[in-house]
């Protein structure tokens, strides 16, 4: 719903979200590392199957409130509702399964359920000294949903964010600057951890969690740990997050336009969980070793188009070319960084990667419209890695993709 006045603009809504999946291969759980199969047949053996069900429905409403022609009140509401219930099935099975209810009975079963209600609120102020500049100020919370992985629960993770910014088109709007500024609060941060880290987790949480046999040592326990490919695991806390973006477009005369950004971001993690830090390894703070990886502090872009008048009947030259800059990256996290190999691929350094297009427009072909064009991209061919993938230890490395270059002709 919309509604809009001299006083007030509102926007107010529901939704509605219903699933029902069931993940896992009887008979593969997971990727099958360096074995052999004979006659390429693989065994029943070992197996997990994940059974979910998940309804959430949520309000929302948000009014702008024009208290003068120069500031604006803004004021929002969310409330959601999540519940999701489910089962992990697992164990170790041989013979023949004729029905996935055949295999359920003969399987372990570790039921879940999750239901929680959470708000969450905007409060902000606009102001417009003028047409040109908006000055902005607001407060705002959110959250993503907790749930369980085999039986183990994890708390919905929330943010408390401020945020404060200008916007202004200056000079007649041939410059337009963005500016803002924040900082955020994260509790219950949770992160994706693999399996070989499931056993140590329980060995704290199984008890409470009221998880028969799940906190002793026991061959069930094992078992799992060797099955559950991702489990959710709270980064402990609170993470705090600060930083700037600033972005810049110019159109200092006709048919060009430069760009530019500008972006800092710093992460800070208090009291970390103390199985990332068994299973991660710390430094002599006490503190992860090597942090989450892909998170640079700084980044930034550069952009300059420009187009012709036309120059034979209604065709134009357009040439545009861009960079973006990125910090230098820890890209590998974990102990495994702590083996001579893997330590090449722990960080990559700071660059640059530019691309570049030059077309013919509009051209009439007969009537037709057409356009020419060539390209490249990463232009000055950068190689360094950007991505890691450690298993145990063996570790691939992916790389930025090498300079292409290539030729389009579209027809309309």
């Amino acid at each position: 719903i919309n509604y809009e006045s001299d006083f007030m603009t509102l926007t107010a809504g529901g939704i509605w979200f219903k699933s029902k999946d069931r993940e896992g291969n009887p008979g593969l759980t997971t990727t099958p590392q360096f074995t052999n199969y004979p006659g390429g047949v693989i065994p029943l053996g070992q197996t997990a199957v994940t059974l979910s069900r998940a309804n959430s429905i949520a309000a929302y409403a948000q009014g702008e409130f024009h208290l003068s022609p120069q500031v604006d009140v803004v004021l929002g509401a969310r409330i959601t509702r999540d519940k999701k219930s489910g089962s992990l099935n697992v164990g170790r099975v041989s013979g023949s399964i004729a029905t996935l209810d055949e295999l359920l009975t003969r399987l372990l079963s570790i039921p879940y359920t999750y239901e929680r209600t959470k708000p969450n609120f905007l409060a902000g102020v606009n102001y417009k000294p003028n047409d040109d500049i908006l000055v902005y100020g607001k407060f705002s919370t959110a959250f993503v949903s907790g749930g369980a992985v085999a039986g183990v629960p994890f708390e919905p993770e929330t943010a408390r964010s401020f945020e404060a910014g200008i916007k202004a088109d200056l000079f007649d709007n041939r410059l337009r600057t963005n500016l803002s500024v924040y900082t955020v609060t994260y509790k219950n941060f949770q992160t994706a951890q693999g399996g070989t880290n499931f056993a140590t987790y329980l060995n704290g949480v199984g008890a409470a969690a009221g998880i028969p046999g799940l906190n002793d040592g026991s061959a069930t326990q094992i078992e799992l740990a060797r099955v559950i490919g991702t489990f959710i695991l709270p980064q402990g806390g609170p993470v705090k997050a600060k930083g700037f973006e600033f972005e810049l477009t110019a159109a200092p005369v006709r048919g060009l336009t430069l760009g530019g950004s500008l972006a800092y971001t710093k992460t800070t993690y208090n009291d970390v969980n103390p199985v990332l830090l068994a299973s991660n390894g710390v430094n002599a703070q006490g503190q992860l070793e090597y942090p989450p990886a892909l998170r640079p502090d700084w980044t930034a872009s550069l952009s300059a188009a420009y187009e012709t008048q036309p120059i034979s009947g209604d065709m134009r030259l357009s040439a545009r070319v861009d960079a973006n800059w990125t910090d230098e990256q820890i890209i590998l996290s974990g102990r495994n960084t702590t083996q001579a190999f893997n330590r090449n691929v722990l960080k990559t350094p700071a660059s640059w990667i530019v691309n570049g297009r030059l077309a013919l427009k509009d051209i009439n072909l007969g009537g037709v419209q057409t356009e020419l064009a060539v390209w490249s991209r990463n232009m000055f061919d950068n190689k360094n890695f950007n991505y890691a993938l450690s298993l145990g230890p063996i570790t691939g490395a992916a790389y930025t993709a090498a300079r292409t270059i290539g030729v389009d002709l579209n027809i309309e």
